[in-house]
């Protein structure tokens, strides 16, 4: 038999321990007073996903609060996640892995998982959008010649994406959080500029094609490394641009042109203007606890 780690038991009890007030806390935060509730949800939080799993069991018992509770654990571990993607975006230690540009959204996907059976397997939507951008890649790889050149992989997964596979940018519904979520996305082939880049940068990485974020104002492209002067419009089926017609969009907006503008931004942006776009959404339809739980992010 396998021997138990040191301090386990030390370890059983600590957790009982915060197991057992897990129920009172729940009770509190439904209290009338306000200043006891808020400080009950402020020590729940405080105890983290170990509490999660007792959560999860009082919440099937039908106690109150429980729910809210799963969803609040949730996004504060997805919180703390998402500030040490950032660091390691900005600022990598020595040795260690730069992030790739659909980490940050897929941290998203998360961020926004809600209801019980949803959450009973925290992770599982964006694990989900991980295969199905794996299988993309795979349909993608099947299509290509065995060499190819950068171009050649963009306009063929533009063929994939917005002809094969009916994927569209979402010119009716352009402002539904939806669209800046990789879940809603894929499952309903819509989505903005930025979101929709992503997907398309994603899938094409994982064949040894890296796409730069292009982030004009006002419109989202990609750059293809090692290509100057060629741009993809991912919203507009994946269109190639050069440097005229990019100026062209920008000045479209009433905005002065820069050649600073079509510099690649790092992923760390990407992932910001993302959560900005949410706010925007959530703003347009007054709804307050959202914006301050996306301003958490920023």
């Amino acid at each position: 038999a396998v021997a138990p780690p040191p301090g386990w038991r030390a370890d059983f009890a600590r957790r009982h321990v915060q197991d057992a007030r897990v129920v009172g806390l729940l009770r509190s935060i439904k209290q009338s007073d306000a200043r006891a509730s808020e400080v009950a949800w402020s020590l729940l939080l405080d105890l983290g996903m170990e509490v999660f799993d007792e959560v999860l069991r009082l919440a099937d018992a039908g106690e109150e609060e429980a729910e809210n509770a799963l969803l609040g654990l949730n996004q504060a571990a997805v919180r703390a996640e998402w500030h040490e993607l950032v660091r390691r975006a900005d600022a990598p230690a020595a040795g260690e892995a730069a992030p790739h540009v659909e980490d940050g959204a897929l941290l998203l996907v998360r961020f926004y998982e809600e209801g019980v059976e949803t959450l009973r397997t925290p992770g599982a939507a964006a694990a989900e959008v991980s295969a199905e951008l794996d299988a993309m890649a795979a349909r993608l790889d099947a299509r290509l010649p065995p060499t190819r050149a950068p171009v050649e992989v963009v306009k063929e997964l533009a063929e994939m994406m917005f002809k094969s596979e009916g994927f569209k940018g979402n010119e009716e519904d352009y402002y539904a959080a939806s669209n800046s979520l990789l879940d809603h996305v894929l499952r309903a082939r819509t989505g903005i500029p930025i979101s929709l880049s992503v997907v398309f940068a994603a899938v094409c990485r994982r064949v040894g094609v890296v796409l730069d974020a292009i982030g004009l104002p006002g419109h989202f492209l990609l750059g293809i490394k090692g290509s100057a002067g060629i741009f993809v419009d991912v919203f507009h089926h994946g269109t190639l641009l050069d440097l005229a017609q990019c100026q062209a969009i920008t000045r479209s907006y009433g905005i002065p042109w820069s050649d600073e503008m079509v510099t690649p931004v790092p992923v760390s942006e990407v992932w910001a203007r993302q959560v900005r776009n949410l706010l925007n959404c959530f703003q347009k339809k007054g709804d307050l606890a959202q914006s301050i739980r996306l301003q958490a992010l920023l």
